[in-house]
């Protein structure tokens, strides 16, 4: 999954994403998608599974 993919998500799931890889949720969308497209790895599949 890329930044590009992430800025797709709706903020709720990206706290989610968030909170499962220990990156405060409550923190701005734009920071949220910076830090979880340097913890998450481009092209992971299930990643979209697992927030839903």
């Amino acid at each position: 999954m890329d930044s590009s993919m992430l800025k797709e998500l709706k903020y709720p799931d990206l706290q989610r994403l968030a909170k499962r890889n220990n990156i405060p949720a409550n923190l701005k969308r734009d920071v949220l998608v910076e830090r979880l497209s340097k913890v998450i790895e481009p092209g992971i599949p299930y990643v979209m599974k697992s927030i839903m």
